[in-house]
């Protein structure tokens, strides 16, 4: 209150002696809880653009998360038991094993806490990444995915907000800020704005 208190202040003295300046704001995408107490008339979204709420508790925005990120199978391998997946051998298959290589990996915006624990999609199964992320592959177990195939593709970060691979649930499971997840998207990985 103290802060929105100073702001109602300033623009007052901005009103009073510069009423050339059209726009004024201190809101945030939450901060639209605040409009009737706040002397704005403009809103910063930042995480709102991708239709995600980040904070858990907040129904104020009914929000509907729009970012996918896909790539697809490039490779397809059969483990063997006791055959060994990812740098220092971090995964160890104890069944007949499946495996697609998906050409994305750290330096494309896939976490490395992912490995081992996260998941992407494919023909809407959840599989599972099996040993360490790589800098520009990660490698996934789609044993369980019928009719899998070589060019098939591969839903990294799902919109769908149940989803084990939303941004929202791959935020839990690395402990990692939304925020921080979408900067970590390089700016050369093609845009198809739908």
């Amino acid at each position: 209150q103290q802060q929105l208190d100073a702001w109602s202040g300033v623009i007052k003295s901005f009103r009073d002696h510069l009423q050339w300046i059209k726009y004024y704001h201190i809101r945030s995408t939450k901060g639209k809880r605040f409009n009737s107490d706040i002397q704005s008339n403009v809103i910063r979204v930042g995480l709102a653009l991708y239709g995600i709420d980040n904070d858990r508790t907040d129904t104020i925005t009914s929000l509907k998360p729009v970012l996918e990120l896909v790539s697809h199978i490039n490779q397809l391998k059969v483990l063997n038991p006791g055959d060994k997946v990812g740098y220092n051998f971090s995964y160890e298959a104890s069944r007949k094993t499946l495996m697609a290589v998906v050409p994305i990996g750290y330096y494309e915006g896939v976490d490395k806490r992912l490995s081992n624990k996260g998941f992407f999609k494919v023909k809407n199964t959840m599989c599972p990444i099996i040993g360490k992320v790589c800098m520009n592959i990660t490698m996934i177990d789609v044993s369980h995915v019928p009719d899998v195939q070589v060019g098939d593709e591969v839903v990294i970060v799902s919109r769908r907000p149940s989803d084990k691979n939303s941004l929202r649930n791959i935020s839990v499971l690395t402990g990692i800020d939304p925020h921080e997840l979408l900067v970590h998207i390089p700016a050369f990985l093609r845009r198809r704005v739908i």
